[in-house]
């Protein structure tokens, strides 16, 4: 994964949100302008990882297959649609931080 910079994809649509020790896994597919769809994949953490920023096992967070959400991750070094997700805005308003922004917080 590309460390240095975060990639945001434009919103998508999740298609399957896997609760998978020692890391869950989320699959989004984002249409682009010309209306094209492509499944992006992304590593998530352990769960506890995943409760400590909102999200439980019992009811996946509340995300449900064809949920609109953003993206923000480290994008895979190969290219591939896939990376390991840093947050996750869904398009009720609710975020979900996986990792520490650079203050720490």
């Amino acid at each position: 994964f590309h460390a240095d910079f975060a990639t945001v994809l434009p919103a998508g649509t999740v298609v399957r949100l896997e609760f998978i020790n020692p890391h869950s896994y989320l699959t989004v597919n984002v249409k682009d302008a010309d209306g094209k769809v492509t499944r992006w994949a992304f590593e998530m953490g352990a769960a506890g990882q995943l409760r400590r920023a909102g999200l439980s096992r019992a009811d996946r967070g509340g995300l449900k297959a064809g949920d609109e959400v953003t993206v923000i991750a480290l994008a895979a070094r190969d290219g591939s649609n896939s990376g390991l997700l840093q947050e996750l805005k869904v398009a009720d308003g609710r975020e979900f931080k996986f990792t520490p922004d650079p203050n720490g917080n």
